[in-house]
């Protein structure tokens, strides 16, 4: 999956999943364990039992595949999303293109 995020724009990765016993959800960015990123950082965070993966606005940095690792005693299973920030300048852009055809 591929998520386009405007530059500025708040967004988030969600990632659903139910089972028994309850799996552990785990995120990873670029194959890094993603508590580096959350630690001391008002921008991001974990909500819903670590489903959702929320950004308050998106930056360059947070460019990447972010993985849910999703795990229990039975199975294992480990969807990912690109996440591609579109610079200001190149949104606006495609703004005026919109308004001209």
């Amino acid at each position: 999956m591929e998520i386009l995020v405007k530059s500025t724009s708040p967004f988030f990765i969600a990632c659903y999943v139910e089972g028994r016993p309850k799996p552990k959800i785990t995120w990873l960015k670029d194959g890094e364990n993603i508590d580096e990123i959350i630690e001391n950082n008002v921008e991001v965070s974990l909500s819903d039992d670590n489903q959702i993966l929320e950004f308050k606005f998106a930056t360059k940095k947070y460019e990447g595949k972010y993985e849910c690792n999703v795990e229990n005693r039975v199975g294992h299973i480990q969807p990912f999303a690109n996440v591609i920030i579109e610079d200001e300048a190149l949104a606006l852009s495609d703004t005026n293109l919109e308004l001209l055809s």
